[in-house]
């Protein structure tokens, strides 16, 4: 909490309410993501619309019941798991160190001052950071499109609508794994429904037959 002081009586505001930075804050504070959550809410449309034709294609095409469930089962895993942590990833404080409201005199500033820390025997540098009023720890950076330094930063996915850092760079591998996983899925699911097609159509599987399949049924 931070001491606001009223004209007539004091009052305290959330941290957030008065934090300058760009991201976008929900449920006092609890949920916090960048600030291009148009972004993230097209990667939502395209995540969404990409897999749902791909069930009813599915459903209406696959023959054999066993292979039918295990396909259903596997896209529905996946899927969940996609959105499950694009959503942790997107809505997850990413590691931000707090800004600092006053400036030590005593230090040096601008943006060539650093300071030294030994780590392990090795003699790290730490720059001036002059939007946050600190010196950067190591691994840490400032994302200009959120207006923070973030500890471990790697990028800012453009996306998600975040950071990823130290406290979210592990739901981000999750996220593109799954999706990964996702993407094989649905390649299995259409190389599955060309064999079928093909024995469908000729009877076996021989190149010629193959041939013949992708001749006629140019759009699968």
């Amino acid at each position: 909490m931070v001491q606001i002081h009223d004209a007539k009586s004091p009052f305290l505001l959330p941290l957030y309410k008065v934090y300058e930075s760009n991201n976008i804050f929900f449920c006092k504070g609890n949920i916090i993501t960048g600030p291009n959550i148009f972004f993230l809410l097209f990667t939502y449309i395209i995540i969404i619309i990409s897999v749902l034709p791909i069930y009813i294609i599915t459903y209406f095409q696959i023959d054999s019941s066993f292979c039918l469930t295990v396909a259903l089962v596997s896209l529905t895993i996946f899927f969940v798991l996609v959105l499950f942590f694009l959503t942790t990833t997107a809505f997850c404080d990413p590691g931000i160190i707090p800004k600092r409201n006053y400036v030590d005199l005593s230090l040096p500033k601008g943006r060539t001052a650093f300071t030294t820390v030994k780590i392990n025997g090795t003699i790290i540098k730490q720059y001036w950071c002059v939007n946050c009023n600190h010196f950067k720890e190591p691994r840490s950076k400032h994302c200009y499109t959120c207006n923070n330094c973030v500890t471990k930063f790697d990028h800012h996915c453009v996306w998600i609508g975040n950071c990823v850092g130290n406290r979210n760079y592990r739901r981000f591998f999750f996220f593109i794994l799954n999706l990964s996983i996702l993407s094989t899925i649905i390649c299995f699911i259409f190389i599955g429904l060309f064999i079928q097609l093909c024995i469908k159509e000729n009877g076996s599987l021989s190149f010629q037959p193959i041939l013949y399949t992708i001749g006629e049924y140019p759009h699968m």
